[in-house]
């Protein structure tokens, strides 16, 4: 044993074990690895059982907070600034999964699920949004109900109720509600779109019902034209509009096209 300066040193070139009874409760070896019921540590700290710490407690890795859940409102938050400094203070049943996700997430917003870098990560109050993918509706910040799969899908929305489903699905997409978008870098035809469907940016909808339940949209359906006019809309300036045709869709076909209200 040595003292300098009011510290206490051991000089020992083989392991030093604390132990209570016959059972070894802390070691500590040549290496400065410290073993807490372990007898030959691997790292700084080796610890076999459960480590608890206090609820308004965190994790930290260079000075930052990697793994934060209080149990005052039920979140959990991994990464760095996931959720940010209040997410003690957050909405119930936030959780956040990537660098800045839920960054600055407020006491009004509630149950939302943020999974990527930066995604939610302008979400103060909105509630029940669900994001997946880097960037994933990164600029919502009030807006409710929505769900992003993909990297920047819905990346600048800003509404309510809207689906995308693709790689940087409805991404343009800024004030527009109640919009679906499925598909690799697919849109809608406006920025403020509401109430519209748009797959693979060749089939389009419009109308489409807000309702809960099963209640019916009383919208159109477009193939080849963002604008349909009635229930199914088919349109193309260069070919026939529609083939009616046998399994084999090599013959016996009969194809349809309208030319200035005249059906060939």
């Amino acid at each position: 044993f040595r003292s300098i300066n009011n510290h206490l040193y051991f000089a020992t070139s083989s392991p030093t074990t604390f132990a209570t009874s016959t059972i070894a409760a802390l070691t500590i070896d040549p290496n400065g690895y410290l073993g807490i019921g372990v007898t030959t540590p691997t790292n700084k700290l080796d610890v076999s059982g459960s480590i608890n710490i206090s609820a308004a407690s965190s994790y930290k890795q260079g000075a930052s907070t990697i793994l934060y859940a209080p149990a005052v409102n039920l979140g959990t938050f991994v990464g760095i600034d996931a959720g940010g400094t209040a997410a003690g203070s957050a909405g119930n049943g936030n959780s956040a999964f990537g660098n800045n996700a839920l960054n600055v997430i407020s006491s009004g917003g509630v149950s939302n699920t943020a999974i990527g870098f930066n995604v939610l990560s302008a979400n103060t109050s909105g509630d029940e949004n669900t994001g997946v993918g880097i960037g994933a509706l990164a600029s919502n910040q009030t807006g409710n109900a929505n769900t992003a799969f993909g990297v920047n899908a819905l990346g600048s929305a800003t509404g309510s109720g809207n689906i995308a489903v693709g790689y940087q699905a409805g991404n343009a997409l800024t004030s527009g509600t109640n919009n679906i978008v499925i598909g690799y870098n697919v849109d809608l035809p406006a920025v403020n779109s509401s109430n519209m469907l748009s797959i693979g940016n060749l089939i389009y909808g419009t109308g489409l019902s807000a309702s809960p339940g099963t209640a019916l949209g009383a919208g159109n359906i477009g193939i080849g034209t963002t604008t349909p006019m009635r229930t199914l809309t088919i349109a193309s300036s260069t070919a026939a509009q529609l083939m009616l045709t046998d399994a084999s869709l090599s013959s016996n076909a009969w194809n349809f096209r309208s030319i200035n209200n005249y059906l060939y």
